[in-house]
Parts: C-alpha cells; sequence; structure tokens
C-alpha cells in the first residue's frame, strides 16, 4: 500500500514551530529514510513512544510536490479502519535532522 503522507508548503509542528517545506527538505526525507538502521512505525495520533505500531513504512518517495509512503506489515483491522474513513489524514514525526520517525494516521 503506497500513501501520501507529507507535501510541501508552510507546516506547524506539535511545538507550535513553523516551517516551510521544500521540495528538496521531501527529498532529503525520502534520501535519508533507511529502514535498515530505523524503521518507522505507523501510528495512531503522535504518540511520545512510538507506539503501538500498526504497521511499518518499508519505503518513501517524492513525486512532485508531494511525499508517499509505502506501507508493509499493516494490522488487517487498522487497514479496515483506514478504509472506512476513520483515520483520513497523515502527519508525520521528524527528528532534529529532519529525517522521518513516524507516521500517525489522524481521526
Amino acid at each position: 500500500m503506497e500513501f501520501e503522507i507529507f507535501k510541501t508548503g508552510v507546516h506547524t509542528s506539535s511545538n507550535g514551530i513553523t516551517k516551510e517545506y521544500t521540495a528538496e527538505d521531501l527529498d532529503f526525507i525520502a534520501k535519508t529514510y533507511n529502514p535498515e538502521v530505523s524503521e518507522a512505525p505507523i501510528v495512531i495520533g503522535h504518540p511520545k513512544t512510538n507506539s503501538p505500531a500498526f504497521g511499518w513504512i518499508q519505503s518513501v518517495k517524492r513525486v512532485g510536490d508531494k511525499l508517499f509512503a509505502k506501507a508493509k506489515d499493516l494490522l488487517p483491522e487498522f487497514l479496515e479502519l483506514v478504509k472506512k474513513g476513520t483515520y483520513k489524514k497523515r502527519s508525520i514525526s521528524l527528528d532534529k535532522d529532519g529525517k522521518l520517525v513516524h507516521v500517525g494516521f489522524l481521526g
């Protein structure tokens, strides 16, 4: 399953920090994502512990002004909720270096 997780533009973090993200920023997120080093979980909301995981991010790529992720090992129950529209929006968490930490589904 592949889905949009982020796009260029102005975004405000949960800490209240506002930043404009460019295509180059999205390229950095995609190029530095290495699941063999630090695999990003798929979570609900933005939990501090990055758990529980409802799936995992296999890969990340930029297409135009959007960032897409390919998921793996999605729990069937979670996938069914997504298909029903329970979690329509997504948000990413980045570390201080701008690397992907998790993908949060919001509903």
